[in-house]
């Protein structure tokens, strides 16, 4: 359990939050434990001794009574929260015991609200309430006596005590940093803060860890795809190369072939006679004297129509040569094009990096600022626990009200 002090200023907020009004439901969506399909399960304890307004309530109350011109502190709120070893079914009695006590101690004509939140992560009452005690002009506001160290002290021993023996059994609500006296919100919000920024250091340099795993990771992968890229254009490179060489080779021999047909023809006169229907023989006419002369044979004249067929495959191959040669020359137009595109996303990888980093940098440099805020509040502390014991000096140690009526 733990108390905070307010302003005047601060009621609209603290009352809207304690009520989950509806401005309050749309101002706390931010606040990840707050669950609306559970706030119907809330209820107020208090209502039947101040059905009235909160703000309403609290302005008529200190109207009622004296207030110093410089008081900074118009109500306070204690919040209490329902202890893990307690069962379910006693949470109801739990709250209702606790708000008893705290009505006995700060007095029924004080008391603003006492509101039950059971749509959070851990069940818990806000028991808000005006500080007053007695003074020379009767009823006055001071939250600076009636929320003092040594009552502080007391009140957790006390409320345990008082709630186990309306429960009928021991119910440990001095967990914890409440052993050693009660935590002030402000002291709790320091020390919550503080371990905040050192889970959030933890997380930054996780992080950072992280990234720089990944960057080397993604360097190597990006070298990897630029490795292989490269060496599937040195292996489309070679088979170019290869095909452009056994193509002049086919078109040189071919060429030769051509030519030297030519010759054979000028020179022997040779005649080819394609098939027709009177004379379906298909054969070669050559001149009796050249015949006699050179002895051209049958033999002769198949090895002729041989290499006249063999000419005619070359020719095909030449085509097919063609065609596989258009065939690498676009492919290695594409593979230039991809390797250009790793070369260009690895590029935009490492800018995305630097940013990366660049912005965890900003959130390094913005920790210590954290650390300087929680330090001078920590100073406001000590400066507020010097200014109440310097006023008890004065005031003389005052006693632990029990009295329902005050």
């Amino acid at each position: 359990m733990n108390v905070e002090k307010f302003p005047k200023q601060a009621a609209p907020n603290i009352f809207d939050h304690c009520g989950r009004s509806e401005s309050t439901r749309k101002c706390d969506r931010s606040n990840q434990e707050i669950h609306p399909e559970r706030s119907h399960l809330n209820y107020n304890l208090a209502a039947a001794i101040q059905p009235k307004n909160p703000i309403e309530y609290l302005n008529q109350r200190l109207s009622e009574i004296y207030v110093h011109g410089n008081a900074s502190v118009a109500f306070a709120s204690w919040t209490i929260t329902a202890p893990k070893t307690l069962k379910s079914e006693e949470e109801a009695e739990f709250f209702k015991h606790a708000y008893d006590r705290l009505v006995q101690i700060y007095g029924k004509k004080n008391v603003i609200s006492s509101f039950v939140h059971l749509d959070e992560r851990s069940p818990h009452m806000h028991f808000c309430f005006v500080p007053i005690t007695e003074g020379k002009h009767g009823e006055k506001l001071c939250a600076k006596i009636v929320i003092d160290r040594k009552s502080l002290n007391k009140m957790h021993p006390d409320m345990e005590k008082y709630v186990s023996e309306k429960l009928g059994h021991h119910v440990d609500i001095l967990t914890g940093a409440t052993r050693e006296g009660n935590l002030a919100m402000k002291d709790y919000k320091r020390k919550k803060a503080l371990e905040d920024i050192q889970k959030a250091e933890e997380k930054a340099a996780e992080i950072i860890q992280e990234a720089e795993a990944y960057k080397e990771s993604a360097k190597k992968e990006a070298e990897k795809i630029v490795s292989e890229a490269i060496e599937v254009a040195e292996e489309k490179v070679k088979d170019y190369e290869m095909v452009s060489a056994a193509y002049e080779s086919k078109k040189e021999f071919i060429e030769k072939f051509e030519n030297s047909i030519e010759q054979d023809e000028e020179i022997y006169g040779v005649e080819e006679h394609e098939p027709t229907p009177d004379d379906p023989e298909h054969y070669f006419k050559v001149p009796a004297d050249i015949w006699y002369r050179q002895k051209v044979s049958k033999d002769m004249v198949e090895i002729y129509r041989e290499s006249q067929n063999e000419a005619i495959q070359y020719a095909d191959k030449l085509v097919e040569y063609e065609q596989r040669n258009r065939k690498l020359i676009s492919e290695n137009i594409t593979l230039s094009e991809k390797l250009e595109q790793a070369k260009t996303e690895k590029e935009n990888h490492e800018k995305w990096i630097i940013k990366f980093k660049t912005a965890l940098r900003k959130l390094a440099e913005r920790i210590p600022n954290f650390k300087k805020i929680f330090k001078e509040v920590a100073e406001e502390v000590d400066a507020e626990e010097k200014a109440a014991k310097e006023h008890n000096r004065y005031v003389g140690e005052r006693d632990f009200r029990t009295d329902p009526e005050h």
